[in-house]
């Protein structure tokens, strides 16, 4: 009886170890789930940035090419009127951009996303223009975190702050009040969603660890100092 007793324990423990395990480590895609309240989902992507050299047409086709078996959801070519040439591809959270620099013969790059994304531009583009391509690789976090009661006077102060340093690549509105937006510095980048219904804002932080504690820190004094009435 003794025996059993210890083995019924054994398993309950096991068992428990292995579930606490699964949430601290995540789900099978790359997910993890953290021991703070306030965060909903934390997952580990790769950055990259680099210059590779370009002649005449060359973003054009790598705009063309670059597929990654056709799974970009977005894709874009602009030539500026002071000749500079930006494409851009995504699928959510994985991003490239190639800008043309000083210079039209050379294009700095940044990449951002799984291990595996970055992985398969880097590829791709050695193969399209036939380039040695040495980037620089980062390593980068992105945490989305969930803040109940954060009021629509709050958000605008956010806003305010958030434009101050960073471009803002998309905005959603409803009347004059910000419901979603995006803003982006470099492979650092801001989400805001907000929930007129539960008054809460759900903000997804993608960058390195020291942005990410900036943010946060930025969020946590907005919440302490900002008009607290709608």
């Amino acid at each position: 009886m003794i025996n059993q007793g210890i083995k019924m324990y054994m398993k309950s423990f096991i068992l428990i170890s292995a579930i606490g395990f699964s949430l601290a480590v995540g789900a099978a895609d790359g997910t993890k789930i953290s021991n703070d309240p306030e965060v909903s989902a934390f997952q580990e992507l790769e950055g990259a940035t680099g210059t590779i050299a370009v002649s005449p047409g060359d973003l054009i086709m790598l705009k063309d090419k670059l597929s990654l078996d056709g799974k970009y959801m977005s894709r874009s070519y602009v030539k500026l009127r002071s000749g500079k040439e930006i494409v851009e591809l995504s699928i959510g959270r994985n991003a490239a951009q190639f800008e043309t620099g000083a210079t039209p013969e050379k294009a700095n790059f940044r990449i951002k996303g799984s291990n595996k994304f970055v992985d398969g531009v880097i590829s791709e583009v050695k193969d399209i223009l036939g380039l040695k391509v040495e980037p620089s690789r980062i390593k980068l976090i992105a945490e989305t975190r969930i803040y109940a009661g954060f009021l629509h006077s709050q958000l605008a102060v956010l806003d305010q702050e958030l434009a101050k340093t960073m471009t803002l690549q998309d905005k959603t509105t409803s009347g004059n009040q910000l419901i979603e937006a995006a803003f982006e510095k470099d492979l650092n980048g801001v989400r805001l969603n907000y929930s007129e219904d539960k008054v809460s804002l759900t903000v997804t932080i993608e960058g390195n660890r020291e942005f990410l504690e900036e943010i946060k820190s930025l969020l946590n004094k907005i919440k302490k100092t900002a008009p607290t009435k709608d």
